[in-house]
C-alpha cells in the first residue's frame, strides 16, 4: 500500500503547529540553560579578544562538536544578531523535527490521522528521566541534530541506507551525544538487515560512510584529548562536579518520581502500540532499535 502524500497544506499545517509550539505551547527562551556556555564561545569565535583569560572559554576546545563554529559562520556571512540567528535556527530545526515525524508516521502506517496524531503526541512536551524534554524550548546543539537523526531513521526505512548513514553522520558532528544513540541503533538494524536480507555490502558501505563522516569529530577529539578523562572510571573529583553540575541529566538518586512515571508511560504507551503495528520490515527495525537504545540507557545509568 502506497503511502499518502505530503501535500503543501500539510506544509502548512505543520507551520502552524510549529509557530504555535515557538510562541505558546513550548515557549522559545533565550540566553537560559546550557545558552551560558554557548553564547561566551560562540562570541569568543566571532572575536577573540573577548573572554581571553576566562576559565570557561578555555575549555572550548574540549567541546568535540561543529555546532560553534557553524553558528559563527551563519553569524558572519548573514550579518545577524545571535538572539535572531538562534531563534531562525531553532524555528527551522523544530519545523524539520515536526515534518520527519509527520513523513516517518505516513512511512510506517500510511494514514495521515496517525502522522498528524503523531505531532500532536510530541508538540506537547514532556520532561523524562534526566530531565531532558522530548521537545526543547531554546536552540541547542541537540534541537539541531533532532531532525538529521529523524530523517535518517526515514532514509533507512525507505531503504536508502548510504543516506541514513550520511545524515546520522552529520548529525554527529553537531551532537555526538544524541547521534551516538542513533549510530548503535542503524548499525544494529544494519546488522539485522546484512544477515536477513543479505546485504552485507550495504552493511560494509554504511559503517565506511559513518566513519568518513563522523572521522573530523573523532579528529578534534584525538587533537585535544581531555586531561583525566577514562572511558571506564571517574575520578570521586569529577564525580562531585557532576553532581553539582548535572545531577539531574546523571544521578537516578536525583530523579523525580514524576519523570520516572512519565518514562515508564512511554514505554508502556510504546509496548500497547504493539495492536497496531506497521509492516512486519519496519516493526522489526523498530523493535530492533527501541531495544538497541534501551540498552544503551541500562548501560549509561549502571556503569
Amino acid at each position: 500500500m502506497l503511502s499518502p502524500r505530503f501535500h503543501i497544506i500539510d506544509a502548512i499545517a505543520l507551520l502552524v503547529i510549529t509557530t504555535a509550539s515557538a510562541i505558546g505551547i513550548n515557549q522559545y527562551a533565550y540566553g537560559v540553560y546550557n545558552h551560558c556556555i554557548t553564547i561566551p564561545f560562540i562570541k569568543n569565535l566571532l572575536n577573540p579578544e573577548l573572554y581571553q583569560d576566562d576559565y570557561l572559554v578555555a575549555e572550548r576546545k574540549y567541546f568535540y562538536t561543529f555546532f560553534l563554529p557553524f553558528c559563527s559562520f551563519i553569524l558572519s556571512t548573514f550579518k545577524t544578531s545571535l538572539p535572531v540567528t538562534f531563534f531562525a535556527l531553532y524555528f527551522i530545526s523544530l519545523y524539520a523535527s515536526f515534518h520527519a515525524i509527520f513523513i516517518l508516521a505516513l512511512k510506517l502506517f500510511s494514514r495521515k490521522e496517525v502522522a498528524y496524531i503523531a505531532v500532536m503526541l510530541l508538540v506537547f512536551s514532556l520532561n523524562t528521566i534526566g530531565m531532558e524534554r522530548t521537545i526543547e524550548n531554546t536552540f541547542m546543539e541537540r534541537t539541531f541534530a533532532l531532525p538529521l537523526l529523524l530523517y535518517s531513521f526515514y532514509a533507512f526505512f525507505s531503504r536508502h541506507y548510504n543516506i541514513s548513514a550520511v545524515l546520522a553522520g552529520v548529525a554527529f558532528l553537531f551532537h555526538p551525544l544524541s547521534a551516538s544513540y542513533v549510530l548503535a541503533m542503524l548499525i544494529a538494524c544494519m546488522l539485522y538487515k546484512a544477515f536477513s536480507e543479505k546485504y552485507g555490502w550495504q552493511l560494509l558501505a554504511g559503517i565506511g560512510l559513518l566513519l568518513l563522516v563522523i572521522s573530523p569529530a573523532l579528529i578534534l577529539k584525538f587533537q585535544n584529548p581531555a586531561p583525566g578523562l577514562n572511558l571506564f572510571h571517574a575520578g570521586q573529583e569529577w564525580l562531585e562536579l557532576l553532581r553539582l553540575r548535572s545531577a539531574h541529566h546523571i544521578f537516578p538518586s536525583e530523579w523525580s518520581g514524576l519523570n520516572i512515571s512519565q518514562a515508564f508511560a512511554f514505554v508502556a504507551g510504546f509496548l500497547l502500540t504493539w495492536k497496531y503495528k506497521p509492516a512486519i520490515e519496519y516493526h522489526r527495525v523498530v523493535i530492533i532499535s527501541f531495544f538497541t537504545m534501551l540498552a544503551m540507557f541500562v548501560v549509561g545509568t549502571v556503569f
